[in-house]
């Protein structure tokens, strides 16, 4: 009875794949506020700049094994490269059509832009302008199928059954939900953005109006990062990797070669503002992107202002980044805050924080959080 009770009384699983990463969650409410049930972030630190090897059937049976998770349903986040965004003007009563109509009508303009045929592809799309008559921008998302499926398979193999998969940028939306009343953001007049930070590269999202308005890759991660700091500092790329998850990075007005004639006098407190130096280029580029991207697509609403930039993902822990991105960009850049849905600080009825609280984990499970939310009644 006691079994029953509690698979009742939880949400789904939320599972997330990344490159270096498998993680999972799974909620249960108590009170006024969510309470982690259980959860698991199995990460593999890379070695070298190739990618680590695929998640195998042990990594999942680790995951999901006996004494972990309550019952088999899950949520699954969907994220690229596994997924396309594209923005079309496409008629309205087009993006009304059944899944196998849209994906024909959209066939002949998106087979030119995606590296997988439609004929591949789940499909899904929105109007950007509802409003709107006649030919107006829409956000299409095109997901691969056999990628997709082989990951089901994989998790199937667990007895793992998928009853909803969705995108980050709408596991998000979902998740900031719980704390617009406390921010004071109307969602029809702010512009705001998620920043996935990945091994291969970033993926900006904007939102607008509690949809997604517009998806860029941003060619750059943190494999580019720490081959940039091997081959600057004349380290292998463990050590890099390791020096940057360690030590971070801190701004500093510091040119880069006066830094580095003094490397071998250089102290643990300075070595944040080396990193810094020799990976500026970098973030600069990046945030340059983040800037082009907020003006464009504000320009298609007046009045909208910019909000703020979430980081999430395995990137995001890189200490002193989102300092470092605040002095750059013109809007507020923070990590997801657990407070509205976990109830943490001086309300909080718990001893001890959990673990998922705290602000590096919450981040990197802040899609899976979101995805399970959207299966929920609001």
């Amino acid at each position: 009875m006691v079994a029953l009770r509690i698979r009742k009384t939880t949400t789904l699983i939320g599972v997330d794949f990344g490159t270096c990463s498998l993680r999972a969650i799974q909620l249960r409410r108590r009170g006024n506020h969510w309470h982690v049930h259980h959860w698991v972030n199995l990460e593999t630190e890379p070695n070298s700049a190739e990618p680590p090897p695929p998640h195998s059937a042990k990594d999942l049976q680790l995951a999901f094994g006996p004494g972990t998770f309550s019952g088999q349903r899950i949520a699954l986040a969907l994220s690229p490269p596994d997924v396309n965004y594209h923005l079309l003007d496409v008629p309205n009563a087009v993006l009304k059509q059944p899944p196998a109509q849209l994906r024909t009508a959209l066939q002949i303009e998106l087979d030119r832009q995606m590296p997988w045929p439609m004929t591949e592809s789940e499909v899904a799309a929105w109007s950007l302008k509802p409003e709107a008559t006649g030919k107006a921008p829409a956000m299409i998302v095109a997901a691969h199928r056999d990628t997709l499926e082989s990951r089901l398979a994989l998790l199937g193999e667990q007895r793992l059954e998928c009853e909803h998969a969705d995108i980050i940028p709408n596991a998000m939306i979902r998740l900031q939900q719980a704390q617009q009343t406390a921010t004071g953001h109307e969602s029809s007049k702010v512009l705001w953005g998620i920043l996935d930070l990945g091994f291969q590269s970033c993926r900006l999202y904007l939102i607008h109006a509690d949809r997604p308005v517009y998806a860029r890759i941003i060619r750059t991660g943190g494999r580019e990062w720490t081959e940039t700091l091997a081959k600057t500092l004349h380290v292998n790329f463990a050590i890099a990797e390791r020096y940057k998850r360690v030590y971070g990075i801190q701004a500093t007005d510091r040119g880069l070669r006066s830094m580095l004639s003094g490397l071998t006098r250089v102290t643990e407190d300075e070595l944040p503002s080396v990193l810094y130096g020799i990976m500026r280029p970098i973030i600069d580029e990046m945030a340059r992107e983040i800037e082009r991207s907020y003006r464009f697509a504000m320009g298609q609403w007046a009045g909208v202002q910019a909000g703020p930039l979430y980081l999430v993902g395995g990137g995001s822990r890189l200490r002193g980044l989102v300092d470092v991105l605040s002095a750059r960009l013109g809007v507020p850049v923070c990590l997801p805050d657990p407070t509205a849905l976990f109830g943490v600080g001086k309300n909080s009825t718990e001893s001890e924080p959990h673990p998922v609280s705290k602000p590096s984990n919450y981040a990197v499970l802040a899609p899976c959080i979101g995805l399970v939310l959207n299966r929920e009644t609001p």
